[in-house]
């Protein structure tokens, strides 16, 4: 059985929480379900971070207090890693297009783009 993937990415933007889900919509060309976007390869949810602080953070971990997280995951199993990775990086270039700060969390950050930081 192949492998599902999953990553979630804590995102810094001025951009509205419907605006993100737009714009993932637009990079992935999916179709969106209320604060998803539901893609041929992926599925991407935009949510509130519960963790969020709006005070500036200077130590290395800060991302996890940015306003919203992002969860891209396969529903099918048979996406391989290589085309999943070029899905999470159409969503990352995108925001980092639009001048959010970014940072990717899976065991497969090294493959992406900047590592899985974009926007510093």
């Amino acid at each position: 059985m192949a492998e599902r993937y999953g990553t979630r990415i804590y995102v810094a933007t001025d951009l509205s929480r419907s605006d993100v889900v737009a714009l993932f919509a637009g990079a992935v060309a999916g179709r969106v379900e209320r604060s998803s976007v539901v893609g041929q390869r992926c599925v991407i949810d935009v949510r509130r971070n519960d963790e969020y602080d709006p005070r500036p953070r200077s130590d290395a971990d800060a991302f996890l207090y940015f306003p919203l997280t992002v969860e891209v995951w396969t529903e099918d199993p048979s996406v391989s890693l290589k085309s999943y990775l070029s899905t999470v990086a159409s969503v990352m270039q995108a925001l980092a297009a639009n001048g959010s700060r970014l940072v990717a969390a899976c065991d497969w950050e090294h493959l992406l783009p900047g590592g899985g930081r974009l926007g510093f």
